[in-house]
């Protein structure tokens, strides 16, 4: 089963779309999931219940899945706009996008998480759109 999380529908059918956490252990069997992917969805929560949200997620997966996360990077975005590099405009628009966020995670921070986890980071990529490519696998 491959499972894509996010407020935005999955461009690819061939993915079991989620919009509400409360739905997942429903949907999804532990060790279900071949692949998840979680599109800018970990803003949606308060910070102090990301390292459980993140810990349900990697239950999902089955042995040899892997987990994507996309995110907007928050260590970047200060970055750059304490050198003016980005406009306050352009600042809100990464940050707002996809809605009200209820909380930031950097990339390190969310790599840390995933392996306290047990599971292996296959890659991390930052874009200059601000935006992070996690890929861990199980």
């Amino acid at each position: 089963m491959k499972v894509y999380i996010s407020q935005r529908p999955p461009a690819d059918d061939s993915y079991v779309a989620i919009n509400d956490l409360g739905v997942l252990d429903i949907l999804v069997e532990d060790s279900e999931a071949t692949e998840i992917i979680v599109d800018n969805f970990l803003t949606k929560f308060p910070f102090s219940e990301i390292g459980g949200i993140v810990q349900k997620l990697a239950s999902k997966l089955r042995s040899k899945g892997k987990i994507v996360f996309y995110q907007s990077e928050i260590d970047m975005i200060c970055y750059q706009r304490s050198r003016s590099m980005i406009d306050l405009d352009r600042l809100n628009e990464i940050l707002f996008a996809q809605g009200e966020i209820r909380s930031v995670l950097p990339v390190e921070n969310l790599v840390d998480l995933l392996q306290s986890f047990g599971l292996t980071i296959r890659s991390k990529e930052l874009h200059d759109t601000c935006q992070a490519l996690i890929v861990a696998t199980r």
